[in-house]
C-alpha cells in the first residue's frame, strides 16, 4: 500500500481519530438565506459515513454551525 498510516488512528491535541482521512472546509453553496438546508445536513452526514475521520466546514451563520454540529451527532450514532 501507497500510504500505509492513511487508515491507522490518530491523536492529535488530544483528539483521536479513526483513521487520517481529512476533508477539508468547502464552500458549497448549500444555505438558503443563512439557514442550513437538508442538502447541506446530507453532504456532511454522507462523508462521515462513508468514513471520514476528520470534517472542516466553513458556514456564515451561527444557526448553521449548530446544524451541522447536530448532523455530527446523528452520524456517530450510526
Amino acid at each position: 500500500m501507497k500510504y500505509p498510516n492513511l487508515f491507522k488512528p490518530i491523536k492529535i491535541r488530544g483528539m483521536e481519530l479513526k483513521n487520517r482521512v481529512i476533508f477539508p472546509a468547502m464552500g458549497t453553496g448549500f444555505l438558503k438565506n443563512g439557514y442550513v438546508t437538508d442538502r447541506l445536513i446530507d453532504y456532511h452526514v454522507t462523508r462521515a459515513i462513508g468514513g471520514t475521520a476528520l470534517i472542516g466546514y466553513a458556514l456564515k451563520a451561527r444557526k448553521a454551525i449548530n446544524a451541522i454540529e447536530e448532523a455530527a451527532e446523528v452520524a456517530r450514532e450510526i
